[in-house]
C-alpha cells in the first residue's frame, strides 16, 4: 500500500441529531465551502468568510425567496420556523462578511 504524506493525516467523528444534521448541512452549503474546511474554520472559531461567486449568490437568492414565502405565512399568524431562521441568520452573517471585506479593500 502506497503511503501518503498529508499533512492532514488525523479523522475527526462527530454524532449529531437529524435536525442538527439538516442545519449543518443547510449551513455548509451556504457557506461554498467544502464540508472539511466549514468545520476547519468552525471548530477554530475563526469567522467563515465566502467569496462570492454567481453559484453562492444563486443559493442565497433561492433561499431568501423561500424564506419570504415563510415571513408571509408569519404575517397571517403562523410562526417562522427553526431551519428558516438558521438560514436566515447565515446568509445575514454571510452578507456581513462580505461587507466587511469590501470596507478592507
Amino acid at each position: 500500500m502506497k503511503r501518503c504524506n498529508r499533512k492532514r493525516d488525523k479523522i475527526i467523528n462527530f454524532r449529531v441529531s437529524e435536525e442538527e444534521k439538516n442545519l449543518i448541512n443547510e449551513r455548509v452549503g451556504l457557506s461554498g465551502l467544502t464540508r472539511q474546511e466549514f468545520f476547519i474554520q468552525s471548530c477554530l472559531e475563526q469567522k467563515i468568510i465566502t467569496y462570492g461567486n454567481v453559484k453562492t449568490f444563486a443559493k442565497m437568492d433561492e433561499r431568501l425567496l423561500e424564506i419570504q414565502r415563510n415571513l408571509k405565512s408569519v404575517i397571517s399568524g403562523n410562526g417562522l420556523d427553526a431551519e428558516m431562521m438558521e438560514a436566515l441568520k447565515t446568509i445575514l452573517e454571510m452578507y456581513q462578511g462580505l461587507q466587511i471585506m469590501e470596507e478592507n479593500v
